[in-house]
Parts: C-alpha cells; structure tokens; sequence
C-alpha cells in the first residue's frame, strides 16, 4: 500500500498472492476542517457466514487533531474518524471523544486483520486502547473502549504522560491456535518506542507485558509491520 498526490493505492491478498486493487482518494474533505491528521490507517478484512476471510480493502480510520469551539475558548482535541467505503465522507466514533479515551490525541492505529471493527490505539500519553463495535447498537459509529496498558509504562521504563512521547508504534498479529476455525484464535499486541519492542498476549485490562526479542538490543522503533 502506499500513498501519492493523496490517493491510497492498495495490494489485496487473493488465494495468499497479492492483487492491485488500484488508486483512491483517501483526504478527508478540505471543508470538514478536520485539523491535522497524526495517525491513519487503511484497508481491513472481516469474515463471512463461512468464516472465510473477505477484503475490505476502502476501510479507512483517521486519528485527527481538532479544534472544538473558537476564539479564546477552542480548545484541541483528538478525535478518531472512520471511513467505511469509498465514495463515503470520514465521520467521527464519537465515544473517542466522549467515552474513557477523553480525546486524548492519537499517535497510532492499527485495526484487526481479521475483523476491521476491532482496533488498537496508542496515544499520546502511551496508554494502549481497544476499540470495538459495539456489538448491541447498529449505529457503524458506536464504539466501546477498553484501556489494555497493563503494566507496560514499567516494562517499557516510560512514565505515562502527555510530554512523554516514547512510544511510537502499534502492531497486532493473530495467532492461529490449533483449530482450523477461528474460535481460538488469539491476539498478540506488540508496541514499538525507545526501549525497543513489547508484547502482550491475549490484551487485556490490567493484561501483562513483557519485552520482545530477547537479545536484541534496545534501539528506538518507530514503526512496526508484520505479514
């Protein structure tokens, strides 16, 4: 996948091999003012009936950087938007703003490669949040948070905090499990900063964390990708 002239180009996977699924406009609309965008991610996939894996390669989120009000009363504020497919305007998960996250502003997304309406969220005060859909609303909009930090501030040395920025990057891979279904499939979070990668299995509130890759030394990651 990569982006030209803002226009997202993406590669699908059909029968394992990659497929060009060809150029999108992926900005948002100049007139929705949407501030500056510090994180965006792009393309998913859900299952069907048959538990097989389906593209959804339009799929589209964006962590932005708002001005709510104005004159000496605008204040920042991060919001996460979503895209559902093309030929759709971004429109804010309100409960980004609202719910727990509080609009704390977003330094990473990564969605479930598995299930698009499943997310992971670093932000800028180096907390990990789980999002997802709302399973009770049919609003495409409704999410629910769960904050999976765990006790990664002390495995990763880092003080949780807005002028704290050292974590960077967020990354999730499934593991398979021993079925051929996907009932007892799990998922393995790794986050990237200065002290080198991290990993939690099965994410969880109050989950644990530890260091990823022993031996390796502790170099500053900033950005994390597995295929």
């Amino acid at each position: 996948r990569g982006i030209q002239n803002n226009l997202a180009g993406i590669f699908t996977l059909q029968n394992g091999s990659p497929v060009w699924a060809g150029f999108f406009r992926w900005k948002p609309d100049p007139n929705a003012k949407v501030g500056p965008v510090s994180a965006l991610v792009y393309g998913g996939r859900e299952r069907d009936a048959s538990d097989a894996l389906v593209n959804k390669p339009r799929i589209a989120y964006a962590g932005v950087q708002a001005t709510v009000g104005s004159g000496v009363t605008a204040t920042q504020v991060g919001k996460l938007l979503l895209r559902r497919d093309s030929g759709q305007h971004f429109l804010e998960i309100p409960s980004w703003r609202t719910g727990a996250p509080n609009g704390v502003f977003i330094r990473d997304i990564i969605a479930h490669p598995h299930n698009w309406r499943k997310i992971y969220v670093l932000d800028f005060n180096n907390n990990v949040w789980r999002g997802t859909k709302n399973p009770g609303s049919t609003d495409d909009f409704d999410y629910l948070w769960e904050n999976v930090t765990g006790n990664l501030g002390d495995v990763a040395g880092v003080a949780t905090g807005s002028g704290d920025d050292s974590l960077f990057t967020i990354e999730v891979v499934v593991d398979p499990g021993a079925l051929p279904a996907s009932s007892d499939d799990r998922d393995i979070l790794l986050v990237g900063g200065k002290g080198g990668v991290f990993r939690s299995i099965v994410p969880a509130v109050n989950g644990h964390w530890s260091e990823f890759g022993t031996g390796l030394p502790n170099a500053i990651v900033t950005d994390l990708h597995y295929d």
